[in-house]
C-alpha cells in the first residue's frame, strides 16, 4: 500500500493515499499512471481500477470523486 504525508491543511502531516486532480484532457488511467510515476518513479506496471468513492462530504475542501487502483510491482 502506497501512502504519502499531507503537506497542506487541514490534514498537514497526516497520511493519505496519493492522488491528483484529473486534467481536462486526461483519461482516468493516464492520471493513475502519471501519479504513480511522480510519487515513486515506478512505471510500466499492471494497473487496474479497484473502486470509486464519492460521498458528498468526504473532503471538507471541495467535492471530490476518487477512483482507486491496484497494481502489481
Amino acid at each position: 500500500m502506497l501512502l504519502i504525508q499531507w503537506d497542506i491543511e487541514p490534514y498537514k502531516n497526516g497520511w493519505t493515499f496519493p492522488g491528483r486532480f484529473l486534467r481536462i484532457d486526461e483519461i482516468l488511467d493516464e492520471v493513475a499512471i502519471r501519479e504513480l510515476k511522480e510519487e515513486t518513479d515506478v512505471e510500466n506496471i499492471y494497473l487496474e481500477q479497484l473502486y470509486s468513492f464519492g460521498n458528498v462530504d468526504r473532503d471538507p475542501r471541495e467535492r471530490v470523486l476518487t477512483v482507486s487502483y491496484y497494481g502489481f510491482v
